[in-house]
């Protein structure tokens, strides 16, 4: 049974693309996902915010994939922060797997852009 995982990119003026993903993933979506996440983001941009406040659930392939992200986008020479706010369904799952200590973790996207764009001075 395939899951559904929504994904909504916006960029700003200050080449920060922001990634809302809300719903599930997990290894029936992941490598949809990953593959709309690494197209949105152009060599020009500092990195990637991923908003994760409206991601319900995430299996061990989702936060794989954050791990994977990362690595790519480190080798362009770019940076995802991810904003994930208190209480949030997903928050426990990232606790477990010790997220902050693989990626900046924040409370909100504005938060997480900040992060990014003063890691580029």
């Amino acid at each position: 049974m395939s899951t559904r995982a929504d994904i909504h990119t916006t960029s700003d003026d200050e080449g920060v693309v922001i990634a809302r993903i809300s719903g599930e993933m997990d290894t029936s979506n992941a490598a949809r996902v990953e593959d709309r996440l690494t197209a949105a983001v152009p060599n020009t941009a500092l990195g990637m915010v991923l908003d994760l406040s409206e991601l319900s659930f995430v299996d061990s392939s989702g936060v794989e994939l954050f791990f994977r992200l990362a690595e790519r986008f480190e080798d362009r020479r770019q940076r995802i922060a991810v904003a994930l706010p208190e209480g949030a369904p997903i928050e426990r799952v990232f606790e477990i797997v010790r997220f902050r200590e693989r990626l900046p973790l924040v409370g909100s996207v504005a938060e997480a852009g900040a992060l990014l764009r003063a890691d580029s001075l």
